[in-house]
């Protein structure tokens, strides 16, 4: 291996010698006995060979990772190849944790998850508890990038119970904090700030310092996402006291945007703009992609909460410009490592029919030499045995025709090999062809669902900026309501996009959402509690779109006219099938039809809702009984849907 310090120059002469030595192994010829037994104390092993070589590779591919990430998942594929002719675990688990590094760089979420998979495997192997928490961890990060939130809290709890039994306290925080991010984002607010308060038991009787400044930073960003903006402050204030001392570029920057919305849901729009100076200061030694967005992101809110229109809608074009640019870079990373692995395969199926053909001539070539060392011998023979000149004659000549005749047959032979090899790379290339040909449609289709969400959220904005210049409020109820139907489409193109695919995920969960979002649109998710219950059933896009329209307009009207005259309230939501199809059950706990009819007959509320029910071959029913239950049946899987009128 290299010892100390060696530049790029060096190091890629030293991988080239490895490679070199690597492939002069596999072919050689072999050194006499004596050598052999001179050199057998001094030589490497094969495997230390093989470890030192994938070593340096690792190295490299870490160098070029910054400026060329393609460049080194080339390298580090190679590595983990010589990591597994090896056959050391340890070597083969630090090469597949330079590809996984190199993959999630590049936003290669679906062989980022393999990867941690096969390394997590790996650490079981090794039977080392640091690598199994690591991998776990990296695992958890791999499901929360494929959309997977609930997978990735399951392996950062195992993580965090692995590393319980050591005792070692910072190490229990880490992983206490890791989990409680995991939960933030899988929104299970509760559970992240019991483990944001466990983390500070263990850490009492300590000074304060950069893990207590962390652990208020996570739980201020949990109430933010609850908006509750006055209990922010307190455990923001104290953890920007500490880590302006403490922490470092990326540790005061969430503080301070973590500060800022708060002022900014409070209504402080001049302190939100002067902290957002101060991040803004910090984006020099925090210039991250996230750490820019963020920050847009604060600028667009306090813009929005301080009704200055175009300065807001300025700043949602350029959210929207940024996301966009990322989604390109990222898709255009994603094919040009496509490329890079298929050029892989394609050099290591070349390498591999050229050792194959280089096998076959060393064979006819020993062949031919032993042969024409009988024949040698057999013309010594003939000078010294006169006699049997001529049976000696005959036997070479017949010999030689032979000779000839099997040459010819191995000719043929290996031209017919070598013509179906190279039928074989045809269609092995057609093959690829058409697989990269199916994963860029698929990043299209990707990319315009994206692009309609985007675009819907742009005109969500738009209304809510023109419904702020309505002094009207039945007009700007209608604006509200609208609001709340574009939302409600954008988020069936939102859940298609994360899905990479013609269906949704799991109903349940997207109800769930949409609900949570009518609720949070008018203030009334701290009154009003939503049950979803639904079996394990998946709607297409054409059956979706319809339905969370009927269920954002139930919601609206129900949130609306049901608990006027009462402080809280239930409502439940409940898809199941029913004969053919299956029905969908909306149910609150307010009013009812008797006092202040949840669908009037003649609004326009209950007019849409005919007219989706339609569309989606069903009929809707207002059953009598405590509070409002309405009640619509579908069948959108047995006959074809109706065309919206």
């Amino acid at each position: 291996c290299v010892k100390g310090h060696v530049g790029s120059d060096a190091m890629n002469d030293t991988v080239n010698r490895f490679l070199f030595l690597g492939l002069l192994g596999s072919s050689c010829i072999p050194l006499s006995a004596t050598s052999v037994e001179t050199n057998a104390h001094h030589a490497p092993s094969a495997e230390a060979t093989f470890e030192s070589h994938a070593d340096a590779l690792i190295e490299q591919a870490k160098l070029s990772l910054v400026d060329s990430p393609l460049i080194a998942l080339e390298q580090a594929h190679r590595a983990l190849q010589i990591a597994e002719q090896s056959g050391v675990p340890e070597a083969e688990h630090r090469a597949l944790g330079m590809v996984a590094e190199v993959q999630e760089r590049m936003g290669l979420y679906t062989e980022y998850l393999q990867s941690t998979m096969r390394m997590l495997e790996l650490a079981q192997v090794i039977a080392s508890v640091d690598a199994i928490v690591h991998d776990l961890q990296r695992l958890s990060n791999a499901y929360r990038y494929n959309g997977r939130t609930g997978a990735s809290v399951d392996e950062a709890r195992r993580a965090l119970g692995m590393i319980l039994p050591t005792q070692d306290r910072a190490a229990i925080v880490e992983a206490e904090l890791f989990l409680t991010k995991a939960l933030l984002a899988d929104g299970q607010f509760d559970e992240a700030v019991q483990g944001c308060r466990r983390a500070l038991d263990r850490l009492e009787g300590e000074p304060e310092g950069r893990s207590h400044g962390l652990i208020w930073t996570r739980m201020a960003e949990i109430l933010l996402a609850q908006k509750k903006w006055n209990d922010v402050l307190p455990l923001a204030t104290k953890a920007k006291r500490v880590l302006a001392t403490e922490g470092d570029a990326d540790d005061r920057f969430d503080v301070l945007l973590a500060c800022s919305h708060a002022y900014t849901g409070m209504g402080s729009i001049s302190e939100a703009r002067a902290l957002n100076a101060e991040a803004d200061d910090l984006l020099e030694h925090s210039g991250s992609w996230e750490n820019r967005n963020a920050l847009l992101a604060a600028r667009y809110a306090c813009a929005l909460a301080a009704k200055k229109h175009e300065e807001a809608l300025a700043y949602l074009q350029q959210l929207k410009h940024l996301d966009d640019s990322l989604n390109q870079d990222r898709v255009a990373l994603k094919m040009a490592g496509l490329q890079v692995l298929y050029q892989l395969a394609s050099k290591e199926k070349d390498n591999a029919a050229l050792r194959d053909i280089n096998a076959q001539q060393s064979s006819v070539l020993e062949t031919v030499i032993h042969r024409s060392r009988v024949v040698a011998i057999l013309a010594i023979v003939m000078f010294v045995l006169v006699v049997a000149l001529y049976f000696i004659s005959r036997y070479a000549i017949r010999t030689l025709r032979r000779s000839k005749l099997k040459n010819e047959v191995i000719r043929k032979q290996h031209e017919e090999i070598q013509t179906k090899n190279l039928e074989l790379q045809r269609q092995n290339l057609r093959l690829a062809e058409s697989l990269i040909g199916e994963e860029e449609k698929e990043i299209v289709i990707k990319e315009i669902h994206h692009r309609v969400k985007n675009n819907l959220q742009v005109v969500d904005s738009l209304l809510s900026l023109q419904s702020g210049q309505q002094e009207d409020p039945q007009v700007t109820r209608l604006f509200k309501e609208a609001q709340g139907r574009i939302r409600s489409m954008a988020l069936v193109h939102e859940h298609i996009y994360r899905t990479a695919g013609q269906h949704v995920g799991p109903l349940k969960e997207y109800l769930e959402q949409l609900t949570r979002n009518v609720l949070v649109a008018y203030g009334a998710h701290d009154r009003v509690s939503v049950t979803v219950q639904t079996q394990a059933v998946v709607f297409p896009m054409e059956t979706l779109m319809p339905l969370s329209l009927v269920v954002n307009e139930l919601m609206t009207n129900a949130v609306k006219y049901a608990f006027r005259e009462q402080d809280c309230g239930h409502i439940g939501i409940v898809v199941r099938p029913s004969g053919n199809g299956h029905e969908l059950l909306f149910n609150d706990d307010g009013g009812g039809m008797g006092h202040d009819p949840i669908l009037p007959e003649r609004s326009f509320g209950l007019e849409l809702i005919r007219m989706l029910a339609q569309q989606l071959n069903g009929e809707v029913h207002i059953l009598k009984g405590t509070g409002t239950t309405v009640s619509m049946s579908f069948a959108s899987d047995a006959l074809p849907l109706r065309a919206a009128s």
